[in-house]
């Protein structure tokens, strides 16, 4: 059965945009936005939880816009990656994991070697060094005896020049446990690019593959000197640890077994690539591959965690209820609007799913444009809606939020002054065909803009609410509970376009009866 919206319906995202108290570095509160001001005075608006176990993250960590997007899409918790492996390492469950004790006991039966890899961190974005310990303990309870870990250093999501501490830590825990040795060190520029800057991620395969690289008898001393050369952390290039002059600790070898630790897909994405396109002769893999969890579908390697889609979200009840619908977003937040909140399409002659990328260089987020791509988003937003008026759009503005993680306040504040305009462009376009539209964020960031630099760092991410706002001309000073989750939006939204949600949503419509 198909459904025909009688005016336009628009769920805009701004991402980053987190309510905080505290003025000091806040883009929001120290940027001009008379647009949403006047949205928020004129229509309800509520206070949403977008961290911790509110969208299915560990307790105390902060939201992503990974998380909230997922949480927003099937309008109920959707536990993280790294929540389900850090539930599965104090279950127990982690150690019966089939495709790790697979691996692991491959390994033991061939004589092959086991090897480690992904980010030393403990700042819970992209790894967690609980999950590495848990593999080592895993390798130990199986008897096997090569096992080198392979350290990405971070000094992003955390502080910068401490490294050396996190090596000196695992190397700790390694004497602890009874197994392990480090093989080689590398920074996180070269081992977890995600630019597509391919010879990057050379210079780290001919490392693990070949022993291509600076030579050290220790990670720790070879670290330190490279601080005093004044490289930091996540800039160190690739180290190859000798066991005795000339000798490596160890080189990837044909048989082998990789396991990536990372819980978060994208850093990880091209190296994992790299390897994995290294084959025989014959065809085969020439290493037996593992990842933490799903890299890509093409990659074509186990996963230990399958992936945890949003299943039922409101992108598949609006393909089934045959809804036109629209989505725009730029390069960084492209998945987020698709994949994340659920997306069918259906054949020609049903509902119509058209995806609209905002195309920019990477690199431009570092060299300074706060307005992104912003205006261009908001112009086929607005033409979308004049060419065709009974339209479901979805909209992704995330330039503050990206902004925001250069540490950059000033920039930031532009970015925010930017995206009021395009709100104000887009709320104009709705109005005057009497439709409705819903502002939110999938997290906050740009609310506590902290600079990269002389301090410690973080993620794109606050544990802050996150704003609310519904407006159109039925709804003007309408009631809506003042506090909720990002669970709450899905059903929200198939409220106003009068549509029964799924029985998977477990949130609650914000709109009060």
């Amino acid at each position: 059965m198909s459904k025909q919206l009688k005016s336009p319906f628009a769920l805009v995202i701004v991402d980053g945009w987190g309510i905080s108290q505290n003025c000091e570095r806040n883009a929001f509160f120290l940027a001009h936005t008379p647009n949403f001001d006047a949205l928020e005075k004129s229509f309800g608006r509520s206070e949403l939880h977008a961290a911790g176990e509110s969208v299915g993250l560990l307790a105390d960590e902060p939201g992503q816009p990974d998380a909230g997007h997922l949480v927003i899409g099937a309008g109920r918790i959707i536990e993280s990656p790294a929540a389900r492996i850090a539930s599965a390492i104090s279950s127990g469950e982690f150690f019966n994991n089939e495709v790790l004790t697979k691996t692991i006991s491959a390994v033991k039966s061939n004589g092959r070697a086991l090897h480690l890899m992904g980010l030393l961190s403990d700042a819970g974005i992209h790894s967690s060094v609980g999950t590495l310990f848990a593999l080592l303990k895993l390798a130990k309870i199986a008897g096997v005896e090569n096992v080198y870990v392979h350290p990405i250093l971070d000094g992003h999501d955390v502080a910068p020049r401490t490294a050396d501490v996190y090596l000196e830590a695992l190397e700790v825990k390694m004497n602890e446990i009874g197994v392990g040795r480090i093989a080689t060190v590398c920074g996180r520029h070269f081992a977890m690019d995600t630019s597509g800057n391919w010879g990057k991620t050379a210079r780290v395969f001919t490392m693990l593959a070949h022993s291509e690289g600076e030579r050290a008898s220790d990670a720790v001393s070879a670290v330190r000197s490279s601080f005093l050369r004044g490289i930091t952390d996540e800039f160190i290039a690739p180290i190859v640890i000798e066991s005795q002059p000339d000798l490596p600790v160890a080189t990837i070898s044909d048989g082998d077994a990789i396991i990536f630790f990372n819980h978060k897909a994208d850093g990880m994405r091209q190296l994992a690539f790299t390897l994995a396109a290294s084959k025989r002769e014959n065809g085969e893999f020439r290493y037996n591959i593992v990842t933490m969890v799903e890299y890509d579908p093409s990659l074509n390697v186990p996963a230990a965690f399958e992936p945890n889609k949003a299943i039922g979200g409101f992108g598949f009840n609006l393909a089934e209820k045959r809804i036109r619908n629209v989505r725009f977003a730029e390069t960084e937040r492209f998945q987020h609007i698709t994949a994340f909140l659920g997306s069918k399409a259906l054949s020609e002659d049903g509902a119509v799913q058209n995806n609209v990328l905002i195309s920019r260089r990477y690199e431009s987020i570092h060299q300074s444009d706060p307005e992104m791509g912003s205006f261009k988003l908001a112009d086929k937003f607005i033409a979308a809606i004049e060419s065709e008026p009974d339209t479901f759009l979805i909209a992704n503005l995330s330039a503050a939020d990206l902004m925001a993680s250069t540490g950059d306040l000033e920039k930031t504040i532009e970015a925010v002054q930017f995206i009021d305009t395009c709100i104000g462009g887009m709320w104009e376009a709705i109005r005057r065909q009497r439709g409705t539209m819903i502002i939110t964020s999938s997290h906050g960031n740009f609310e506590d803009v902290r600079p990269l630099s002389g301090g410690p760092t973080r993620a794109a991410g606050t544990r802050n609410r996150v704003p609310f706002i519904i407006a159109g001309e039925k709804l003007r000073n309408g009631r809506v509970r003042p506090e909720g989750s990002l669970a709450d939006i899905a059903p929200t939204v198939f409220q106003i376009i009068d549509l029964e949600p799924p029985q998977t949503m477990s949130g609650r419509s914000l709109i009060v009866q």
